[in-house]
């Protein structure tokens, strides 16, 4: 038994998906700026070579221009759709509960002000690696409020009731302990590419020939680490969707995307094998940043979901009471 899906959250829900939309395609522009090194290709900031970025001459576009400017100008379009989203959140929230989410979007639009506040002293500063890295942390932890908002405006959201489960509890920790880890990862990988590190380790699976090697260098270290970080995730998602699966019946909305994060998991390592193979092809190398981007969001929404849809118990669990229809949507 479901209540109704109140209109106003259908085109909101859409165009919040939108937004994720934009929000990957901007993480993984932004990754091929880094992989065609044209980070510099535009070296002022707010303007485009003195000139106002927005009217910039179309012929100008070439190289790496086209790459860095291009990321420049979607990055002003996420920011409108986010204050865009914003506002509708703001409005059509304002008699609900949902403080948290009339919050989140508030975090988020001041997010992406300060991601381009970041990227443009990533700019003047000439690629310094912390400001790169935390520029580039700080989009993925953008795209999870995106993703977060997509779903807090979705139809199952909205109208199912929280059930509780006979699934023991340390299965969700296991979820946030996946999304913790796949953040760190994450920043690893920022770390490699803004260090210039992806190639510092040349052979795969092995490193140097071994399985543990030295680590001499900074360089070295942090590509070593990015490696068994991508295995103790691997194996994190693995647990956890194995454990999802075995208890199908009971998480029935976590079925789908645990399995999607076993094959996205599955997809990432092998693009992280072939960016070593290929001496760090710039699609593939693209490519890769982008599955990075889709691992992390997948197991942000899958133990988001979890914690609206269940109340995990060891004991023999049952559905809980139907809440009353304002209080849904919490």
């Amino acid at each position: 038994m479901t209540d109704s899906y109140p209109g106003q959250y259908k085109a909101l829900h859409r165009y919040s998906i939108f937004v994720v939309a934009v929000t990957a395609l901007l993480i993984m522009v932004g990754g091929h700026v880094n992989s065609t090194s044209s980070g510099l290709a535009v070296p002022d900031w707010p303007l485009t070579y003195n000139q106002n970025p927005i009217t910039y001459p179309l012929h100008k576009w070439q190289g790496g221009i086209l790459w860095e400017h291009g990321h420049r100008l979607l990055a002003m379009f996420e920011g409108l759709l986010i204050l865009g989203e914003m506002i509708w959140i703001l409005h059509v929230e304002k008699n609900s509960g949902r403080k948290w989410l009339k919050n989140f979007s508030i975090i988020a639009f001041v997010a992406v002000c300060l991601q381009g506040i970041l990227g443009g002293i990533t700019v003047l500063l000439g690629l310094s690696t912390i400001v790169s890295s935390l520029h580039a942390l700080l989009a993925h932890s953008l795209m999870a409020s995106a993703v977060a908002m997509a779903l807090a405006t979705s139809r199952s959201w909205i109208t199912l009731r929280k059930q509780s489960v006979q699934v023991p509890k340390n299965l969700q920790k296991t979820m946030l302990i996946t999304v913790i880890a796949a953040f760190l990862q994450v920043l690893m990988g920022a770390l490699v590419r803004h260090t210039y590190s992806g190639m510092a380790i040349q052979d795969f699976p092995l490193a140097f020939g071994q399985v543990f090697p030295p680590l001499p260098t900074f360089g070295i270290a942090i590509h070593y680490f990015h490696r068994v970080g991508a295995l103790i995730v691997s194996i994190l998602i693995f647990v956890q969707g194995v454990r999802i699966l075995r208890h199908s019946n009971e998480l029935s909305m976590l079925r789908l995307p645990a399995i999607l994060l076993m094959l996205l998991v599955l997809v990432q390592i092998t693009l992280g094998a072939f960016v070593i193979w290929t001496q760090e092809h710039v699609v593939i190398n693209t490519l890769h940043v982008g599955g990075g981007t889709a691992v992390l969001a997948t197991a942000f929404a899958t133990y988001f979901l979890s914690t609206r849809f269940y109340s995990f118990a060891s004991q023999q669990g049952s559905v809980t009471a139907m809440p009353e229809a304002g209080q849904l949507r919490r």
